[in-house]
């Protein structure tokens, strides 16, 4: 089951599913998507590997709100996967529990685990409480019981159609060449699933930092800077010659980060960190700056993609420069149709850069990690990539 049927869903996720022979079953949020999905056929289309494209037919979809259909195919898996989106794990985590409620009710409940595939913080606990939230003591502590709720890492981009001629099929999709998902084992209940594909790694937290730091951050990186030279392509803006001067050092930056507090192999991060490169550049890739900026506050927040390499950075006596440029750089961006944006917009007008510092990345505007962070706006200044602090 996958529960979301966007790029990552009906892409990436179906792509690795198909390579052990299974066919997944769709559950969307709305009703359009539903019936283009239902009884119809797509393709996966692999990024400069068309040969490896992949046909999905007869496809089944049912809405999400759907609960005996949700309880139905729950009864006959023991996988599921989110990729709806992290904001949309709380309402997800509503319509589980009432399939749980009904499984549970007609004596179906078994052991099952659900996978969140989702580029957020902490989704697993998201959904978990979600779901919990609306269960009774007794149905909470059948559900904990036989229910293992655990995360993923995904490494993979979808992106649209090149052009509107190379759509075969109405909800055709483009997914880079990646056959792999790592995926937190600890969470998990029962036996272990074997699949080609899927590698349930015990020590899960450090991947997820390598990846955080690594590809997270380079690629908001790009899209703040990218947007303040007024670029619109993700590979556009990694290959603009003064952004990828910056790239350079910020893969240095977070790399020795990475080597000094998680003591991993600096050769093994070396190519981790080409791979992050060589996939922001991939011009086959066709992403958006706006999709990357998209709700700069929480990508602000204290441990996230920005703020949480730089204080890590600092505490160890490191240079951060070129991941205290994108944070700079992400206190100035804009898309007005971009709620978020608009809202961190008007913090800086009205209250200033310091305040924001404050009071959503959780610094002191006379700490260190601020010092730091001003240091690279007068920068961004004096490139012209900004007008006034």
């Amino acid at each position: 089951m996958i529960l979301g049927a966007g790029r990552i869903g009906r892409g990436f996720l179906a792509r690795l599913l198909h390579e052990d022979g299974r066919d997944p079953v769709f559950f969307a949020a709305t009703d359009a998507t539903v019936q283009r999905l239902h009884g119809k056929t797509y393709e996966i289309h692999v990024l400069g590997a068309e040969e490896k494209n992949v046909l999905e037919t007869e496809v089944q979809a049912f809405s999400v709100r759907d609960t005996e259909a949700l309880a139905s195919q729950w009864a006959r898996t023991e996988l599921i996967f989110t990729a709806c989106g992290g904001k949309n794990l709380e309402a997800l985590g509503g319509e589980l529990a009432k399939a749980f409620q009904l499984l549970r009710s007609m004596g179906k409940a078994h052991v099952s685990n659900i996978v969140t595939c989702e580029n957020w913080k902490a989704p697993e606990k998201v959904l978990k409480e979600a779901i919990c939230g609306h269960l009774t003591q007794k149905e909470r502590a059948d559900f904990e019981r036989l229910t293992g709720v655990t995360e993923s890492a995904v490494m993979c981009s979808g992106t649209g159609a090149p052009e509107p001629s190379a759509l075969h099929y109405p909800m055709d999709t483009w997914v880079e060449d990646v056959l792999y998902l790592p995926v937190n084992a600890k969470g998990m209940k029962g036996e272990l699933p074997q699949l080609s594909c899927i590698e349930f790694l015990p020590d899960f937290g450090s991947l997820l930092r390598q990846k955080l730091y690594t590809r997270n951050t380079s690629i908001a990186t790009i899209g703040y800077l990218g947007r303040l030279k007024g670029l619109t392509y993700v590979a556009e803006a990694a290959a603009d010659p003064e952004i990828a001067l910056i790239l350079d050092e910020l893969y240095r930056e977070v790399s020795e980060i990475l080597v000094q507090s998680l003591g991993i192999d600096r050769e093994k991060q070396r190519v981790f960190a080409e791979r992050a490169d060589a996939k922001n550049r991939n011009p086959l890739i066709i992403d958006p700056l706006t999709r990357i900026g998209r709700d700069p506050i929480r990508k602000l927040s204290p441990e996230d993609r920005l703020i949480g390499p730089l204080r890590e950075g600092a505490a160890l006596g490191l240079s951060t420069d070129a991941i205290a440029l994108g944070c700079a750089a992400a206190l100035y961006y804009e898309d007005p149709e971009d709620e978020t944006a608009c809202r961190l917009a008007e913090l800086r007008r009205e209250k200033g850069t310091d305040y924001i510092l404050k009071e959503i990345c959780g610094l002191d505007p006379a700490g260190e990690e601020a010092k730091r962070i001003r240091r690279a706006q007068e920068r961004l200044k004096e490139k012209g990539w900004i007008q006034k602090l």
